[in-house]
């Protein structure tokens, strides 16, 4: 049995980035490169009931359907922290900004600003690192400003170990 690799910070950044990329060009196609074909994925917006999406076609209509309201959006990674879980699997939490413009509307000029947390599992197979699992909530949001606060039964979830929720 081939030995697989161990999930390191330069990995969660190279995916991190790498979707950053994407999502910034809303090039939907190159999806595959980040996450699995059966990719789970939870939205927890804070103000409304969680989504949760599954695999690669619902992740990318929903994107897609999501920035369309946007004249402008820009995806911006700010920091990620990394637990190896073991041998080919791992998991980060990365915290992110989303600035966006909106043509017409809204407050601030059109000019909006979310921050949320992602906590991803990853696995290592034949193309490399992705991630088959993404949960994300969002911290705060603009229009009007509303802070959420950190998602405290995720608190655990780079503990070794500990089951995800």
């Amino acid at each position: 049995m081939p030995n697989r690799p161990v999930y390191g910070h330069a990995d969660a950044l190279e995916l991190a980035h790498t979707y950053a990329d994407i999502v910034n060009r809303q090039a939907w196609h190159e999806l595959g490169h980040v996450v699995t074909p059966q990719v789970s994925v939870r939205l927890d917006l804070r103000d409304r009931a969680p989504l949760n999406l599954v695999g690669l076609d619902q992740l990318a209509d929903f994107l897609a359907d999501a920035l369309r309201r946007f004249e402008a959006f820009q995806f911006v990674p700010l920091s990620v922290r990394v637990s190896s879980v073991g041998a080919g699997a791992g998991r980060s939490r990365m915290y992110i900004e989303e600035r966006r413009h909106v043509a017409e509307g809204g407050t601030a000029g059109g000019r909006s600003v979310a921050k949320g947390v992602y906590h991803d599992s990853a696995s290592f197979g034949p193309d490399g690192w992705r991630w088959n699992s993404r949960i994300y909530s969002s911290l705060a949001r603009s229009e009007p400003w509303q802070l959420f606060g950190f998602p405290t039964e995720y608190d655990d979830f780079l503990s070794p170990g500990v089951a995800v929720p």
